[in-house]
């Protein structure tokens, strides 16, 4: 009876959309959720082509990008404008739910329009977005009209560090300049930001440690400030060992 109830309450929850389940049997109200966290899941569970198109506006003016609709036939398409100042790069975007009986695109009926809305409005890059594809299937048609497919939970990673730090414009076309895949250049993206970030954090740390040592009679150089930071890495979270190398070069900043 307390099983049979059990999943009789959590069918309510899962109807209800006022709620979410945060993990496997915890519930909380969708409202308590951070903006991106809402998008992020609103993203997942569009329910047709338009709502997400709708989303991934959303998304790319999060993300910097001025956005507009372009019609083209029946089909509708995102313009993302990346205004800079030396460079303005621009992105025509579609998006398209996967197939219900394979979970991934295996066909694609827009890509002559795209192929004009490219032309008409000087975009850079054609983007399709969507859960999953059949990569096989589509190869030869990207190839031909050269046109990038981005999986929907590299963008959702993506506006997730967004929120965190934000990429610049020009940093974000790195995603789509590089010839490597889209997943890899996305990590690249990554890692390049994570280092950044480290570096940061250790100037940060260094300032600090100069300051509690000002009125101590204490020479530091490279090699001690390095010894000291290394001896309360604990203190900081998610900071790794540095390297006296690493201290040196922030010195000479």
């Amino acid at each position: 009876e307390e099983n049979l109830f059990s999943k009789y309450i959590d069918n309510i929850l899962r109807k209800d959309l006022r709620f979410i389940e945060n993990k496997e049997e915890m519930w909380g109200l969708f409202d308590w959720l951070s903006e991106i966290k809402k998008l992020q899941l609103r993203l997942i569970n569009s329910e047709d082509d338009e709502s997400i198109k709708k989303l991934l506006q959303k998304v790319f003016e999060f993300l910097g990008f001025e956005t507009s609709i372009v019609l083209e036939g029946k089909a509708s398409f995102i313009l993302a404008k990346a205004l800079l100042d030396y460079k303005t790069y621009n992105l025509i975007i579609d998006a398209k739910l996967s197939d219900k009986k394979s979970g991934k695109i295996q066909k694609y009926e827009h890509w002559g329009e795209l192929s004009k809305v490219k032309e008409e409005t000087k975009s850079d890059y054609s983007v399709i977005i969507s859960p999953n594809f059949d990569y096989d299937k589509l190869r030869r048609k990207t190839d031909k009209n050269k046109v990038i497919l981005f999986e929907l939970r590299w963008l959702c990673n993506l506006i997730e560090e967004h929120d965190k730090l934000p990429f610049s414009l020009s940093n974000l076309e790195l995603i789509f300049l590089a010839d490597n895949s889209i997943k890899n250049n996305i990590f690249q993206l990554f890692e390049k930001r994570k280092t950044l970030y480290n570096k940061i954090k250790l100037i940060d740390i260094i300032i600090n440690l100069l300051h509690e040592n000002s009125g101590k009679k204490l020479y530091l150089n490279v090699e001690s400030l390095t010894k000291i930071i290394n001896q309360k890495t604990n203190a900081y979270i998610g900071f790794k060992r540095v390297q006296e190398h690493e201290v040196e070069e922030i010195t000479k900043i």
